[in-house]
């Protein structure tokens, strides 16, 4: 029983978060060399979405509006991606890439692509 409940608590303390901090779930790519965002209910899941280099990313319209996944600073642009459309981009550098819905621009995301 004791032992149980030292794992309880180091469990507790692992997930802990330092007050005033935003936890935000890093969601890898997977081991395939891709990821998935989904767009629904205006807005894109995951965000900020972690990959590693060279991976794909694939957003999936999932709602029943018409969206784009567009770069911030044009360096893609989806195009109107109909409800159960898809659309893909290699990642092939390293940084943090912030893009949004050119049809609804409070729509906004992030990728950040380690090296």
């Amino acid at each position: 029983m004791k032992r149980l409940v030292g794992f309880a608590m180091a469990a507790c303390l692992a997930f802990a978060v330092a007050p005033g901090a935003v936890a935000h779930a890093a969601t890898p790519a997977s081991t395939n060399g891709k990821a998935k965002v989904k767009i629904s209910d205006f807005k894109f899941a995951p965000t900020p979405l972690q990959i590693t280099k060279g991976t794909v990313v694939i957003w999936v319209n999932n709602g029943p509006s018409t969206h784009t996944t567009t770069s911030d600073t044009g360096k893609w642009d989806s195009g109107p991606l109909a409800p159960g459309t898809k659309f893909k981009k290699r990642f092939g550098k390293a940084g943090t890439f912030t893009y949004h819905c050119s049809i609804h621009p409070f729509m906004t995301a992030e990728i950040d692509v380690s090296g």
